[in-house]
């Protein structure tokens, strides 16, 4: 028996409220869902009217548990799927959907009658998997960038904390899913009404799509001086190949004494400490977010031996970097 289509929508064209559905998976993040939801519900507050409705899904429905055991009940995905907009698929470390083939071509009718299609964190590997990522950018949480570049070397998946292109839209999951939403609310409703809302939530700024996400070691560099900042990016950029420290004040044109003492008073240690923690920040997340060996980690980060690398890592983290290595660390891998 031939599927069903689904009828052909132009969500540009509407004029009524628009709708988002939230596709989720079992153990998905409720935080990220709620980064969504909530600036939703504010912008039908400051309008005065429903400018967004919003529904949730899961293939078959009925309740779906959240990492944290928070459930949500939900409609089955076709039964849903006619009335949308927008459909954000919402996963965490399960992302091997049950009843794989005819979630696929499901999520093809979908796509082919004009809903726009998204994902949240690691929901970015199903639309992959599912062929529906094809040419356009994408972005994924960055603890599973190493494994997504590594299972689909084909796709431009960059690190910032949403990327839209063309009819995609993909969150790095966290609380950037709240700027993807206020970039959609600021298209539709204008940029006033967006910063209204951000407001709402004591927000300081609305973050672009340009900006990238905060790992381990930037976390705090905007509120360094910037030399310090200038330095901790030359850091960055050379983990695999680590530049020495009067190298990195060379190409500053600052004297080494004067790069020391900004490391003390703004970070706690010497340039030297700092660097060899952001090259073992990196391998941790390699070794937990990737399939790759433990020598090709040691030499991505700038370790020309193994023992050398498991020495600082058991100094940094006091276990070795094959104690890191397990299972429940890593998004469930797509079988088949």
């Amino acid at each position: 028996m031939a599927e069903r289509e689904f009828a052909p929508r132009n969500p540009g064209q509407q004029t009524g409220p628009q709708n988002l559905g939230f596709l989720l998976f079992d153990q998905f993040s409720i935080m990220s869902v709620i980064a969504f939801i909530e600036p939703l519900r504010s912008t039908n507050r400051v309008l005065g009217y429903d400018a967004f409705r919003w529904s949730y899904c899961s293939l078959d429905g009925g309740p779906v548990a959240s990492s944290s055991g928070l459930a949500i009940d939900t409609m089955p995905l076709e039964a849903t799927a006619p009335g949308l907009d927008y459909l954000f698929i919402c996963a965490g470390l399960e992302i091997d959907p049950p009843q794989r083939s005819r979630f696929n071509a499901t999520l093809h009718r979908i796509s082919r009658s004009g809903v726009r299609l998204g994902a949240v964190s690691a929901g970015t590997f199903v639309l992959a998997q599912a062929g529906l990522i094809r040419d356009r950018r994408c972005t994924v949480h960055w603890e599973f960038l190493p494994t997504f570049r590594e299972t689909y070397p084909d796709i431009n998946v960059e690190e910032n904390l949403f990327v839209i292109d063309r009819d995609l839209y993909t969150s790095s999951g966290g609380m950037a899913g709240a700027d993807l939403v206020l970039e959609l609310i600021s298209r539709r409703h204008g940029e006033a009404t967006a910063q209204a809302v951000a407001n709402q939530f004591n927000l300081d700024r609305v973050r672009s799509a340009r900006e990238s996400q905060r790992d381990g070691s930037m976390a705090r560099i905007s509120t360094y001086p910037a030399l310090l900042q200038s330095a901790i990016r030359l850091m960055l950029a050379h983990v695999e190949t680590p530049l020495a420290i009067r190298e990195i004040c060379r190409q500053l044109n600052s004297q080494q004494r004067q790069i020391e003492r900004l490391f003390e008073k703004w970070v706690g240690c010497p340039p030297r400490q700092f660097y060899r923690r952001v090259r073992l920040e990196k391998a941790m997340g390699l070794l937990m977010h990737s399939n790759l060996t433990i020598t090709e980690i040691a030499q991505m980060t700038g370790f020309t031996a193994n023992t050398r690398f498991s020495q600082a890592f058991r100094r940094e983290y006091a276990r070795t970097p094959s104690s890191v290595r397990q299972l429940d660390h890593l998004p469930e891998k797509i079988s088949g």
